[in-house]
């Protein structure tokens, strides 16, 4: 769900594997909430006592706009989240039980719509954000998290969670699963390219 930071006008729409867990960490803490334990299956984090992450379709907060709010979130190259998807959620909580290899992976993307948890951290940035940028006040890139709290204006502290996992890298990928998966987040790369490679701070 879109979360409101209290005290200000700020909503932040989240995206899996775009610092999603460390955002909603940090604002937790900001709402005064206790900081949530997290356990596999059982992310309280994200989950009843924390703030889900919902499809651009069902967002209430993507058809009523209160007056005055300002809307914020975070992007990065959708490969790149692909990557940070397999590393933490394939090859270290072993979502699917085997570990694939990357590539072979990459090429079969579609075919895991039913495996709910990988699933939810593959599909594509417009899933969560829909198609326009112009719908929000402010897109970060990921390398510009750090900018966060001055946008905000509120000493915001956000921790680096969800790095657990083998340090595999994009250029573990072949030209052809690179190619599969520009082909998969094409409508991504459609919608937010101008935004996803421009220089970060510019």
């Amino acid at each position: 769900m879109a979360v409101r930071i209290k005290g200000t006008n700020f909503v932040y729409f989240p995206v899996p594997k775009c610092a999603c867990t460390s955002m909603k960490t940090a604002i937790i803490a900001k709402n005064g909430q206790p900081r949530l334990g997290r356990r596999r299956n059982d992310d309280t984090v994200h989950g009843w006592r924390g703030y889900g992450t919902r499809e651009w379709w069902r967002e209430p907060r993507a058809y009523i706009r209160i007056p005055g709010e300002r809307r914020f979130c975070i992007i990065r190259d959708p490969v790149d989240r692909f990557v940070s998807a397999y590393r933490n959620r394939v090859v270290f909580l072993r979502d699917l039980g085997s570990v694939p290899d990357i590539n072979s992976f990459a090429v079969t993307i579609e075919q895991h719509r039913r495996d709910r948890h990988i699933w939810h951290h593959v599909r594509p940035l417009v899933d969560f954000l829909g198609r326009d940028p112009a719908f929000f006040d402010r897109v970060f890139l990921l390398d510009e998290i750090g900018e966060i709290p001055e946008y905000l204006g509120i000493p915001l502290i956000i921790p680096r969670e969800q790095t657990e996992g083998p340090k595999i890298r994009r250029s573990d990928l072949s030209a052809q699963a690179v190619e599969h998966l520009r082909q998969f987040y094409s409508e991504d790369y459609r919608a937010w390219g101008k935004l996803l490679f421009r220089t970060p701070g510019a």
